[in-house]
């Protein structure tokens, strides 16, 4: 009996020396092996850690082109090139049109702006409040991205969250803003922000007018220090970034007086002038061209036309800030030059008479 129990506790010892040595093997493999995975890796893996993120951060889609007519064109560093339906533009592309050209982008969030003849506007920044996914730092409101110092907000005037900011340099759009989005548009030393779901124009114009008028919702207007709010129906203008004018109900009655120059002429341009409602957009269509005028406070407007010999037809057309047209129409007619005068030479018989 006392062999067996010495056999006993001997075997219990070798199964407990087994099990320490196996479990003294097993943590080697779990705590010692990656340390020395780590120190013996080479330097390139720990390199790729702190890797730079690919390019493109900074240039997250933010815009698609709905639909584009005429020549439309986008800037990217100091290239200009055509743009197309279903084309994709980030927050620091310069968006062109030229006459008779149009377009329309789209923010994911829901806020369309459609683009007239004659614009040029920057695809600027998401506001601070709410960054595009992937941008580090978008810029703050008002940045017009131009070197121009960022747009201080008047009292009353707030930036939109969760939306986005543009600078307009020049033209006429017209801004879409649905329940989820919102849009601040920076034009000159002005801004304009939605509150809540609007439509809304914005008119900036050759000679820093910058007019808005709200078709549907409401928006506000700030310059100068000063803010205005304007409801649907309404409009007001600012002059060179001077405080706001206040609002004035939008008539759906457009003026258009034209003075026609002489119908019958023989020049090679015509001047056409006259009056129309302030902060309307004057296009004049003929057969050698169109050309656009903005109106501005004082109401008066003047287009030149190329004429050709015959008969020229020349359409003019007043369209307000909310799209109420008037036209009016003539035909110029345009005489050929007179032919050069005739002089008799002499012959060799009046030489002889006139010797004798």
């Amino acid at each position: 009996m006392k062999v067996r129990a010495i056999i006993r506790t001997v075997a219990l010892a070798l199964i407990a020396i087994a099990i320490v040595v196996v479990a003294t093997r097993v943590s080697r493999r779990l705590f010692e092996s990656p340390e020395k995975t780590a120190r013996d890796a080479p330097p390139t893996a720990v390199a790729a850690a702190g890797a730079p993120l690919p390019a493109g951060g900074e240039e997250t889609y933010v815009f698609e082109v709905i639909s584009a007519t005429g020549k439309v064109e986008a800037q990217r560093g100091e290239t200009w090139s055509a743009i197309r339906q279903g084309d994709k533009l980030t927050r620091s592309d310069v968006v062109r049109t030229s006459a008779a050209s149009g377009a329309v982008l789209r923010l994911a969030a829901g806020t369309e702006i459609e683009l007239r003849a004659g614009v040029e506007i920057r695809l600027d920044a998401w506001s601070a409040a709410a960054p595009a996914p992937g941008a580090a730092g978008a810029a703050a409101p008002g940045g017009g991205g131009n070197g121009a110092a960022p747009i201080a907000a008047a009292p009353g005037a707030s930036s939109p969250p969760g939306g986005a900011t543009v600078d307009l340099r020049r033209g006429k759009v017209l801004a879409r803003v649905g329940n989820t989005g919102s849009l601040a548009i920076n034009a000159r030393d002005t801004r304009t922000t939605s509150e809540g779901p609007a439509r809304f124009v914005v008119l900036a114009d050759e000679n820093g007018r910058v007019a808005v008028a709200t078709i549907a919702g409401k928006t506000r207007f700030a310059a100068g220090g000063k803010s205005v709010s304007l409801p649907a129906g309404t409009a007001s203008a600012s002059q060179g970034g001077a405080p706001p004018e206040d609002p004035e109900h939008i008539s759906e009655e457009v003026f258009l007086n034209v003075v026609w120059p002489t119908v019958d002429r023989h020049g090679e341009h015509a001047q056409i002038k006259g009056r129309a409602t302030p902060s309307s957009v004057v296009t004049v269509r003929a057969p050698g061209g169109l050309e656009t005028a903005a109106v501005g406070a004082d109401g008066q407007f003047s287009v030149t036309v190329p004429v050709g010999i015959g008969k020229t037809p020349v359409e003019v057309e007043a369209e307000d800030l909310v799209g109420h047209t008037k036209q009016a129409n003539t035909t110029l007619t345009r005489r050929p030059p007179p032919p050069p005068a005739l002089r008799p030479e002499a012959t060799d018989l009046w030489k002889k008479q006139a010797e004798k």
